[in-house]
């Protein structure tokens, strides 16, 4: 995760290797022959290194921790003709996260925990998962200060949730009589964070919160429409149809339209110099907009006691004051300030033949409320979360845990509407199940030799009676 990466200086596991992100590879030549850049970039990320850490492992494939493996293999058979075949290039590689968190974003039987992979390359990765046998189990609780709370969710990991702990659970339900009311119109539930599976639910959050700032601001509301070119030019009317029934995943993730409004709460949504912390899923709020130099005179609206304008192109840059960065401070703009200009990406509508699309647009969305999988990783102040039950698809304890365990405790968490109780009674995977018993047993395996001295010298475990 790119925003996880840049607060321990490191990167995202695809730049860093040079694992193609979006796409799976075909054949051997993007390990074997890259580009002139990517050995490049390989080799003074690699060839240095002893070690490598890879934190969200519950994020992470059999097939790319294959892939992995490959180029490490690659990369330091070229240069000190170590033999390719030794896992990831004979390179220590540390894994670190919980498995009860989220699974790859729909790819779950390709979860390293999933047994009966389903091709080749999954079956590879499979088998190098399981020689990782030295394994550590952390139990202290470092963002969990709620002793109560800690207990329930480490029942709710495995699914065993009392009638007692589900009690507990809904007395935070905003809906409940037994539930503790926060005033959500001054600090500091004012500024709390909405967490919910539905995307629809957090545009429609994000939309209303948006529009309160800028009544109690005063602020002008900018719509700002992506840039979208064929050859150069313009797309025509047909195209801006065909482009409209894109979803944001087949326009690189690049919205048709972005709301812009000084003092509004943004979280930046691509990789764009994570050694500065700006990356995906970095925050902050917008201090300044500049608009493109080609925009005509504004003409402004008024809707609901929001004033708002439509603009033709995306600004030339808007200033985010972000929440945390290791950037020093621009001539220019004040501490924690950086300036952020649109992106392009390129897509492709229609067939026989498709036409290639270039867009620019600003990689930002509003920061008032965030699905679950974008939570995963952030420590939220103030957290309302919504995991009541869904229409068109189901919620899983995966979904449940993560949202429930941003925050800190009781105290900074209110539940949107009542739950299922199959959220907190039901094991998240039985794959899962089977691998929390076999990594228990390697890491007592792992504390025997380490008090017997096999890491270094002997170590004495301590009485605890």
């Amino acid at each position: 995760m790119g925003v996880a990466a840049c607060l321990i200086g490191g990167s995202t596991l695809h730049s860093w290797a040079g694992i193609p992100a979006h796409r799976t590879p075909r054949g051997d030549k993007w390990a074997m022959h890259p580009s002139p850049a990517m050995a490049e970039r390989r080799k003074d990320n690699i060839l240095d290194k002893s070690m490598l850490t890879v934190d969200e492992m519950s994020l992470l494939t059999t097939e790319v921790l294959a892939r992995l493996s490959q180029v490490l293999g690659v990369v330091k058979m070229n240069e000190f003709a170590i033999d390719s075949t030794i896992p990831f290039g004979n390179m220590s590689v540390l894994l670190t996260g919980d498995f009860h968190q989220f699974p790859p974003v729909a790819q779950l039987r390709k979860a390293l925990f999933i047994n009966n992979p389903a091709s080749v390359v999954t079956q590879i990765g499979q088998h190098l998962f399981e020689q990782f046998q030295t394994v550590v189990l952390l139990e202290q609780q470092m963002r969990i200060k709620d002793k109560t709370w800690h207990d329930v969710l480490c029942r709710a990991r495995y699914g065993e949730c009392s009638i007692t702990d589900l009690n507990v659970i809904r007395e935070l339900v905003l809906t409940s009589p037994s539930c503790d009311v926060p005033n959500f119109t001054t600090p500091p539930w004012n500024d709390a964070v909405l967490v919910t599976p539905r995307n629809s639910v957090r545009m429609d959050w994000n939309k209303a919160a948006i529009r309160k700032h800028c009544k109690q601001s005063g602020e002008v509301l900018y719509v700002s429409p992506a840039e979208d070119c064929v050859a150069q030019h313009p797309v025509s009317i047909p195209h801006r149809l065909l482009i409209q029934c894109l979803s944001e995943e087949q326009t690189g993730r690049l919205s048709n339209e972005v709301e812009l409004v000084i003092g509004m709460k943004v979280m930046i949504t691509e990789n764009i110099a994570p050694s500065a912390n700006i990356a995906n899923g970095s925050r902050g709020t917008i201090t300044s907009i500049l608009l493109d130099e080609r925009e005509p005179v504004l003409t402004f609206s008024e809707t609901e006691g929001v004033h708002f304008t439509r603009l033709i192109y995306p600004p030339a840059f808007i200033v985010i004051r972000l929440d945390f960065t290791e950037l020093v401070q621009l001539l220019n703009l004040q501490k924690m300030e950086i300036p952020l200009s649109p992106i392009s990406r390129s897509f492709r509508i229609g067939s026989r033949p498709s036409t290639m699309v270039n867009r620019r647009q600003l990689a930002i969305t509003p920061a008032y409320a965030f699905t679950d999988f974008k939570a995963q990783g952030q420590t939220i102040e103030k957290l309302i979360v919504d995991i009541g039950k869904t229409v068109h698809f189901s919620l899983t304890p995966f979904n449940a845990y993560v949202a429930l365990s941003r925050s800190s405790g009781r105290e900074d968490i209110r539940l949107l509407r009542d739950f299922e109780d199959h959220l907190f009674t039901h094991v998240p995977s039985e794959d899962l199940k089977v691998e929390d018993e076999r990594l228990r047993e390697l890491a007592n395996e792992t504390k025997k030799k380490y008090y017997a001295g096999k890491y270094g010298a002997p170590h004495v475990a301590k009485d605890r009676s």
